[in-house]
């Protein structure tokens, strides 16, 4: 339990430092958006909207603490979860960092993925 206390720490620090890159931006921490595929609420570590609707731009943040590289299989849950509730952008942050066919397919999905 105390690493998951780490971890909730580390998620409210990456919404800190997102807020004060993008200081207009409206940027929330353990929210829980609808996934219009599945038809449920699903969390999310990070939400950061920027603008106003219909133009609102919605960008996740999976924030992810593993003992190795984060896989392929694990980055595709996370754009699938990206595309299920509709946001435009994904930010992936691991403190292990990447496999390389993750960088691979995130460098494919261009600006949406960073």
């Amino acid at each position: 339990k105390e690493q998951d206390a780490h971890w909730k720490l580390v998620e409210r620090m990456v919404a800190l430092l997102e807020q004060a890159i993008e200081p207009g931006a409206r940027v929330e921490h353990d929210v829980r958006l609808f996934d219009h595929e599945a038809k449920i609420m699903t969390q999310c570590d990070v939400v950061i909207r920027q603008g106003t609707k219909p133009r609102e731009t919605v960008t996740i943040v999976e924030v992810q603490d593993r003992s190795r590289k984060v896989g392929v299989e694990t980055f595709r849950g996370w754009c699938k979860k990206r595309d299920d509730v509709r946001a435009q952008h994904l930010i992936c942050v691991s403190e292990k960092g990447f496999a390389e066919s993750v960088l691979e397919s995130a460098r494919a999905q261009g600006p949406a993925v960073r």
